[in-house]
């Protein structure tokens, strides 16, 4: 189709309207909110906690909410954030945090930890990463646990829907509720 627009009708490449064209969704949902960067949740003396657990493209949503914060006027955000990510393609998934973070990550305490197959190293970088080889597994949320049994932790997920079920069945056995997850989907 694309090459006939080319070839047959080339301005609809600048504005496709006049096609008429439509794409099913089979579904977009969820509740990712990022909280005011200047107001915390809680008193002034804790710290909120997030744990953002991305599966691939789920990162995307995360990476939104880092470009957010690393360019609110607030000089420091009152958040720890610990970013969980599974990648086939750790140096992409590098790239794209360094650009969402910018220039400056002082603004939030922040853990990075990718989880990947790839076996060449992570490319030099500014930020800290703990690179796990392998899938992510229950025994990196065991090791962990003390961060979900923290009030003031809230966990967002976001991936393909068999990444979601294993990461929530793997919560779960932590006491984790799945309906206190806040998660973000996409089907097409």
């Amino acid at each position: 189709m694309l090459r006939k627009l080319v070839q047959y009708k080339p301005e609809a490449l600048e504005d496709a309207r006049s096609l008429s064209l439509t794409v099913g969704l089979a579904g977009i949902t969820g509740e990712f909110v990022l909280p005011e960067a200047s107001i915390p949740k809680v008193p002034s003396t804790s710290v909120q906690h997030f744990v953002w657990i991305a599966g691939g493209i789920g990162v995307t949503p995360f990476l939104s909410m880092l470009s957010a914060l690393s360019n609110s006027p607030t000089p420091r955000s009152p958040y720890d954030i610990t970013l969980v990510v599974s990648t086939n393609e750790p140096d992409v998934m590098v790239s794209l945090l360094e650009a969402a973070l910018g220039p400056e990550e002082s603004w939030a305490e922040l853990s990075i930890h990718i989880f990947t197959n790839a076996v060449l190293p992570l490319r030099e970088s500014a930020l800290t990463i703990s690179r796990h080889r392998g899938r992510l597994r229950p025994s990196f949320f065991a090791e962990r646990r003390h961060l979900f049994e923290q009030t003031n932790t809230e966990i967002y997920l976001c991936g393909p829907q068999s990444y979601e079920d294993y990461v929530l069945d793997s919560l779960s056995t932590f006491g984790i509720d799945r309906g206190s997850v806040h998660r973000e989907g996409f089907a097409y």
